[in-house]
């Protein structure tokens, strides 16, 4: 045979062997999507929820960003069926918390996830338990938060949070250490500026430490929080605290909410900005983002957030690679990174969308299902038109990472 003639047949030969198969997490992933939508379409939303988390499961261990961003709409999907809470956007309604400790359930806590992941739904149950003054499902999200602080590359945030979710767990159980949880979460608060933590984990603390009339303590507590409530502060915040204050209040205690009402109106309540879209790839299709997705490994990194003492540092690490300064500003921001879109809220960074392909001329995506689901997500997640956002609390000097793997890590 030639040499010719034997290249050939080894190209023949190679080409019938049987090919890889796609990766296993990933096309479970797919799978398990379809499911849920199927359960959602027969009305069994509990059932729903509980393949949408696993569909979350999977690509998380497929390390596949797209994949996510599938499956969260999926889960966006599923919790936008639920009611939201009666007057608010901003946090989850009661069957919305059923749906999502399913979703919770199915997750990781050591897995720090891009779109969705396990501390961001725990945090979103506490901060609903304690904007109702209640305590149900704090222990599942409490349980949640405490894994995910236990691993490495979490960062100071999640771990005041864990204690937060802990006190407000066992609050009606051990009040002594209720408080110790408490205090530690509002002193890294007001230190961080985490305002949403110290409006929070304060109110919890200062209706702990009434004692009979005596409301001097939650007097000090919530002047504390209301120091941070000056100036540009998010309206969801506003809401959000005074919410939590008056499902405490009781008769005889004016003048507790009146440090909260004064609060409000001395700050200044700001809404969600447009993206700021600073790079586009000119008539191409494909987003420089979209692009840089097709080099390198999963544990390529594609952009770091870094918070100083100012405000944030964004840098692109995907050709063409940049650095820009992000002021610090209580109301979200999105940015778009040509494909790429990142979003920071006060002291928080998340990442709001992955898109390998351009808008058209318009602003307007290309329709297809994925669209059409994007405008059911349920807007608590806070996607807005475009899958949920997974918030990270930064404390001064650390930073966020997102890889091709869709890894989140805190350093």
């Amino acid at each position: 045979m030639t040499g010719r003639g034997l290249l050939w047949a080894l190209v023949i030969a190679a080409a019938a062997l049987p090919q890889a198969p796609p990766d296993a997490h990933a096309a479970s992933a797919a799978k398990l999507v379809d499911e849920a939508r199927e359960k959602l379409a027969a009305g069994d939303t509990a059932g729903a929820a509980a393949s949408a988390g696993a569909a979350v499961a999977a690509a998380h261990e497929a390390h596949d960003l797209l994949a996510e961003r599938g499956a969260a709409l999926c889960v966006g999907e599923v919790l936008g069926s639920a009611p939201s809470a009666s007057g608010a956007t901003s946090i989850l309604g009661p069957e919305q918390a059923e749906l999502a400790v399913a979703v919770l359930g199915a997750l990781d806590p050591e897995h720090l996830g891009a779109f969705v992941s396990s501390h961001d739904l725990a945090v979103r149950l506490v901060y609903a338990a304690t904007e109702r003054g209640e305590t149900i499902h704090a222990q599942a999200a409490a349980d949640a938060l405490a894994k995910t602080a236990a691993s490495a590359g979490t960062g100071r945030g999640i771990a005041a949070l864990a204690r937060y979710a802990h006190g407000v767990a066992v609050r009606e159980t051990d009040t002594a250490a209720a408080d110790a949880d408490f205090a530690f979460a509002l002193d890294a608060a007001v230190k961080e500026k985490w305002i949403d933590l110290a409006s929070h984990a304060g109110t919890e603390l200062a209706w702990l430490r009434i004692a009979g009339e005596d409301v001097k303590p939650a007097d000090a507590v919530l002047r504390r929080v209301a120091k941070l409530f000056d100036g540009d502060v998010a309206a969801d915040s506003v809401s959000a605290w005074t919410r939590a204050v008056q499902a405490r209040a009781q008769p005889g205690q004016e003048a507790l909410t009146a440090i909260v009402s004064e609060a409000s109106l001395r700050c200044r309540p700001s809404v969600a900005t447009p993206t700021v879209q600073t790079v586009r790839s000119g008539k191409s299709k494909a987003t420089e983002f979209g692009r840089a997705f097709k080099r390198g490994s999963s544990k390529t990194r594609l952009v770091e957030v870094a918070r100083d003492g100012t405000g944030f540092r964004l840098e692109r690490c995907f050709d063409p690679r940049s650095t820009k300064t992000l002021f610090e500003r209580s109301c979200s921001e999105t940015h778009d990174e040509d494909g790429l879109i990142v979003a920071t809220r006060g002291a928080e960074v998340a990442l709001a969308d992955a898109r390998t392909e351009n808008y058209d001329d318009y602003g307007v995506g290309r329709k297809s299902l994925d669209d059409q689901i994007e405008t059911r997500v349920a807007p608590v997640l806070g996607g807005g038109n475009g899958p949920p956002r997974a918030w990270y609390p930064l404390g001064r000097g650390e930073s966020w990472s997102l890889t091709k793997g869709g890894m989140i890590r805190i350093e």
